[in-house]
Parts: structure tokens; C-alpha cells; sequence
């Protein structure tokens, strides 16, 4: 074929290759907002189930009014949810979006889908502070023991990367993994240490732990 009968073709083929991939572009924009938009709406969803539930039942029609047509601290069951339910749903829905961002953030960092805050020592790391704060000094609210978990985090999470790039060789998220394994096993059994040498620290620890949505 001559060369100027190809080069139109050759042309076309590649127009027709950018409009695919413009086209693919936005279907998976389509679909991953499509996505977000159902994540979101059962976000909604379970914030709105979580006001009826609790230790004192409260009906639909008490919740709306609650919302909607508050009457003030004369009606209990409409101060249960303004004063209780609705802080800790919106509460549950921030830890969650923090959580999840930092799961996000750590992978991308780390350009491992393995770099969860468990696997990488920042779990133990912080709940090896706790302990000490809890078991040696004394310290029982979480106010005052929370920058000590700040603190184990960072420290954990250093010496998770010191020994990934230890040795001969770059970094790779492979040596970074086993490092956070071996920290996370031995941060955890000192945990478990402390708190069999301390039932106080126990208790503390295994709230700290499970966490709560409780009068935060």
C-alpha cells in the first residue's frame, strides 16, 4: 500500500483509539460515582437507623419531631435523641471517614494494598503507650492517655520503617510488611504482658481497645 494511502488510516485508527479511551474514561467516572452516591446513601441510611436504637425505645414519629420540631429538655424521649443518639451518630460516621482515610493513606504511602495499621505496627505501637501510660503511671482517662497512643504510633511505625530499610538493598514493600509483623508481634505480647501483670491495665486496655461511641 503507498504511503499516503496508509497514513490516513493510520490517522484514524488513532482518532478512533482516543475516543475510546475517552469513552472507557467516562464509564468508569459513571460508575465509580454511581458507587459513591449508593456508599453514601447507606451512610444515611444506617445514621438514621442508629438514632432508634439504645437502651430506651424511641418511635419514629419521636425521632422526626426530635429533627424537626424540637420541644426542648421537657420531652425525653426527643432530649434522648437531640442530646445522645444524633451526636453519636455523626460521631460514628467521622471515626469511620477517619479511619478509612487513614487505612487509605498508609497504603498509598507505603504503594503496598497490604499497609493496613495492623499489619504495620501502628495498632500495637499505639496500644503498647496505653499500656505503659495505663499500667505505670496511672493514667485512666482517655484525655490524658491519648497522646501516649499518638506517640507509640509514630515511634511503632518508625521503627517499622528503620528496619525495612535496614540492611543491603532499597526498601521494598515486601521487607516493609515483614518489619511491621515482627514489631506487631512483639509490641503485642509485652500488651498482653502488662495487662496480665496489671487486671487494672487489663480493664483499661480492653475498653481502649473495642472502643466505645459512649459520652464522646
Amino acid at each position: 500500500m503507498p504511503a499516503d494511502l496508509a497514513a490516513p488510516d493510520t490517522a484514524r485508527d488513532d482518532a478512533l483509539g482516543v475516543v475510546s479511551a475517552h469513552a472507557g474514561n467516562r464509564r468508569h467516572g459513571s460508575t465509580y460515582a454511581l458507587w459513591w452516591c449508593g456508599l453514601a446513601l447507606v451512610v444515611v441510611l444506617l445514621a438514621w437507623l442508629s438514632l432508634f436504637v439504645g437502651a430506651r425505645p424511641v418511635s419514629a414519629t419521636q425521632v422526626w419531631d426530635a429533627l424537626f420540631a424540637y420541644a426542648g429538655s421537657s420531652d425525653r424521649d426527643q432530649e434522648v435523641v437531640v442530646g445522645y443518639r444524633i451526636p453519636r451518630a455523626l460521631l460514628a460516621v467521622v471515626v469511620g471517614a477517619a479511619l478509612g482515610m487513614a487505612g487509605s493513606l498508609i497504603q498509598r504511602l507505603m504503594r503496598n494494598p497490604l499497609g493496613d495499621p495492623q499489619i504495620l505496627g501502628v495498632n500495637a505501637g499505639a496500644s503498647f503507650a496505653v499500656a505503659i501510660a495505663v499500667g505505670f503511671l496511672g493514667l485512666t482517662s482517655m484525655w490524658s492517655y491519648i497522646w501516649f497512643a499518638f506517640a507509640g504510633a509514630v515511634a511503632a511505625m518508625a521503627i517499622v520503617y528503620g528496619l525495612g530499610s535496614a540492611g543491603r538493598g532499597r526498601i521494598t514493600p515486601v521487607r516493609v510488611t515483614m518489619a511491621g509483623v515482627a514489631v506487631t508481634a512483639v509490641l503485642t505480647g509485652a500488651v498482653r504482658g502488662i495487662g496480665l501483670l496489671n487486671p487494672d491495665a487489663f480493664d483499661a486496655l480492653r475498653i481502649w481497645e473495642v472502643g466505645s461511641l459512649v459520652g464522646r
